[in-house]
């Protein structure tokens, strides 16, 4: 083997045992991050629940479902929790969408017409036991109610 051969594998060897180290760094400081990571969000204990806010349509028979998107000004999942988030911040803010998602309710038609009241409020549900079919909230938190009134109606 000549001089250069031997520069040239001693280089490669440094070159990779760096690099090694460098890979398995993570395991050794028990710190994530770029551009070495050792996954945590994959490793690490995380809170199940996700909150949900929404306007909820209560029926006369006691039953109750979401309001989608539509009747809430915006044809976007997003767009409607971020709406309705957005609203429950303040007292008058959570009203105010609830009456205006009341006049909509009220004039959506025939689907509606058992809905006889609205509330603006963020559901807790855990995210696992959800897809598993318990579809009932582990908290709630009501920021508005309104009636839905039919009488305005001309």
């Amino acid at each position: 083997m000549t001089p250069g051969e031997t520069r040239e594998r001693a280089w490669a060897i440094a070159f990779a045992t760096v690099l090694l180290a460098l890979v398995l760094m993570p395991l050794a400081t028990g710190k994530d991050g770029f551009p070495l990571s050792n996954y945590p969000m994959f490793s690490t204990h995380r809170d199940p629940s996700v909150r949900i806010v929404h306007v909820i349509a209560h029926s006369r028979a006691g039953k109750h479902r979401p309001v989608p998107p539509r009747l809430l000004g915006t044809p976007e999942i997003m767009q409607a929790h971020q709406t309705a988030a957005v609203a429950a911040k303040t007292p008058e803010g959570a009203a105010e969408l609830c009456t205006r998602v009341a006049a909509n309710v009220a004039d959506a038609g025939e689907a509606w017409t058992d809905v006889d009241g609205l509330e603006v409020r963020a559901d807790r549900y855990d995210a696992v036991k959800y897809w598993q079919g318990e579809r009932k909230p582990v908290r709630s938190k009501v920021f508005a109610r309104c009636p839905v009134d039919r009488e305005a109606e001309p």
